[in-house]
């Protein structure tokens, strides 16, 4: 037997995966496994927001000690996310709302929910604050947060039992000054005659001179009093909530010129701003005029749908007794 003179090439070593134990006879050959199901998580959410929060793209670091800085700068930042994600906090929208997070450091954060949780706040509740008021994040527990509470306890008199509520339905009062912002509007609807500010302190975190009082001029300019235009404040606060071109302007001309109405009927029922002109009051007044029928706003819009088509019809049908004139008078349907 002739042995060769030069070496035989030799078959490629086989690999051997130490994780998964498993030998491949060909490097250019990989078992197929099954895939694992997806877990709901927060790293992709995380791993997205860590280029905002840091305020640059990312970049590969040729320099080895500048990369280690960046590795540790990123794992700083994802936890950060990560706690903000636990806590029900849209990460990527918070931080572009309010760069500042970038620069607050996790402990600072954890303060505000710390602090947060000791006056009523509830962990299904921090998601919604802080989603609508992002601020709140960075803000400081001993110079802004805490003077806020001292004056809704205090000044506004709202019981602690009800300051979950409040901050509930109005989280922006989290990042209003109290100096600046909320006491001028306190005094204001003070002068008003508001004799119970906490029952409607979703109204605090307004402007003054840039929402409350001109909400009250336009009244004034179509040919009420100031004491007329402020009554209609006071029977139904939430006007100081709705938009001049997008609320009231529509409805004022449905009012007056489809409907014939007044500013009279304003003031006897501002209410009327609360619905809806193409949901209730234009299918509701279109109703009462083909059944030629005169009904008072607060009749004619208070009422539910199957309440109000129902008794109208019967009135209609003359199952109810009830002549027109006596619906007017008594302002009810029933």
């Amino acid at each position: 037997m002739q042995h060769c003179l030069y070496p035989c090439p030799l078959p490629p070593t086989p690999k051997l995966n130490l994780k998964l134990g498993v030998t491949f006879p060909f490097s250019s050959w990989r078992p197929t496994l099954p895939q694992p199901k997806k877990k709901k998580n927060v790293s992709a959410t995380v791993s997205a927001s860590i280029p905002l929060l840091l305020g640059r793209p990312k970049q590969n670091q040729e320099n080895q000690d500048e990369g280690r800085e960046e590795h540790s700068v990123n794992e700083e930042v994802r936890e950060k996310l990560a706690y903000l994600e636990s806590i029900g906090v849209d990460t990527y929208s918070a931080i572009t709302e309010n760069p500042s997070i970038s620069a607050t450091s996790l402990n600072s954060i954890q303060s505000v929910v710390k602090f947060l949780q000791t006056m009523g706040m509830l962990d299904t509740d921090l998601g919604r604050l802080f989603g609508i008021c992002p601020e709140a994040l960075t803000a400081s527990v001993s110079r802004q947060l805490r003077p806020i509470f001292t004056f809704l306890l205090r000044e506004v008199q709202i019981p602690a039992i009800r300051l979950r509520r409040v901050i509930y339905r109005r989280p922006r009062l989290l990042a209003c000054s109290v100096k600046e912002q909320l006491r001028p509007t306190l005094y204001f609807l003070q002068r008003l005659g508001f004799t119970d500010v906490g029952k409607y302190s979703f109204l605090l975190p307004c402007s003054v001179e840039g929402k409350l009082m001109p909400r009250l001029q336009y009244f004034q300019n179509l040919g009420l009093s100031y004491k007329d235009a402020v009554s209609m404040f006071l029977k139904f606060p939430p006007l100081f909530n709705y938009s001049v071109e997008g609320n009231f302007r529509p409805k004022l001309d449905y009012l007056v010129n489809d409907m014939g109405g007044n500013v009279d009927d304003l003031k006897a029922f501002p209410q009327y701003f609360a619905f809806s002109l193409e949901k209730r009051i234009k299918p509701r007044h279109r109703f009462v005029v083909e059944n030629d029928i005169e009904l008072p706003l607060s009749v004619m819009l208070r009422a539910k749908d199957d309440d109000f088509y129902h008794r109208l019809k019967d009135l209609c049908d003359g199952s109810l007794r009830v002549n027109q004139s006596i619906i007017k008078e008594n302002h009810c349907l029933y």
